[in-house]
């Protein structure tokens, strides 16, 4: 029989709202892969919420990092997300190079800003820091938001898009305004721009970019090509988001992913 294939995920954990490791382990998971999770940083409830108590873990991702490079511990894929400063990504890079040396699959989720803007617990400065980061993976996914900042890029999407490719061998960018819908859209260097459109429901839903980058990294990890990964995730979030919809869960508590 052939092993569990293992994902080592660097992201937040949030006691209320379904995002970052809350939706990633589960998902993971229940897709055949070992989660093998680092938080980051922990918070009451994620920060839609408003006043939470946050908990940076940065010096604990050290310290776990430390061991488990003692332990010579190898993984098949690395996904990152959130982390609480320039300091935590910093603390994780090197990490990502190594197991991407290894053969392991680098997926960063630069998870630093939306709606415009970067989440008002970070400094400015991270953005470098995720440049950085975004260099050592093999595949990066921002949002809109993220994929401007990290480019400098302000107009349509192949030029963002060409940005991104001078970052990383493949991005994908979540959230594009295309032909008057919403698309995900992905390219590797030297390929062409693939769309996968899925249907607008006029809701923001908090960690649904998370709970896309999880289900993307098990499907890649299994041997999906990253296109097909992507259709598979977007399916998936998209009919979260439609039974969220029929259930009149508040938005604010994310998808209900446990039924979809």
């Amino acid at each position: 029989m052939e092993s569990i294939k293992k994902i080592a995920l660097f992201q937040d954990m949030s006691g209320i709202g379904r995002c970052a490791l809350a939706v990633a382990v589960p998902v993971v998971s229940a897709l055949g892969c070992q989660a093998c999770a680092i938080p980051t940083a922990l918070l009451s409830g994620h920060t839609g919420f408003g006043v939470v108590e946050p908990f940076d873990c940065t010096t604990f991702v050290k310290r776990a990092i430390r061991e488990w490079e003692a332990m010579d511990r190898a993984f098949d894929c690395v996904l990152t997300g959130y982390m609480p400063s320039g300091e935590c990504v910093r603390a994780v890079r090197p990490f990502v190079e190594k197991q991407k040396r290894r053969a392991a699959i680098t997926i960063v989720d630069p998870a630093m800003a939306d709606g415009g803007k970067l989440y008002r617990s970070l400094e400015s400065s991270i953005v470098e820091d995720y440049r950085l980061l975004c260099r050592s993976a093999g595949l990066i996914t921002p949002n809109v938001t993220e994929a401007r900042l990290l480019t400098g890029e302000t107009g349509d999407p192949e030029k963002v898009m060409e940005g991104l490719l001078r970052l990383s061998e493949s991005a994908i960018i979540t959230g594009v305004e295309f032909d008057g819908g919403r698309a995900n859209v992905y390219m590797r260097r030297g390929g062409e721009m693939k769309v996968c459109r899925y249907k607008p429901f006029g809701v923001a839903f908090p960690g649904t970019g998370d709970l896309l980058a999880a289900n993307l990294a098990a499907h890649i990890t299994l041997g999906a090509e990253p296109f097909s990964a992507l259709e598979a995730a977007t399916t998936f979030v998209s009919r979260a988001m439609e039974l969220t919809i029929k259930a009149g869960t508040p938005p604010i508590e994310g998808v209900i992913f446990e039924l979809a």
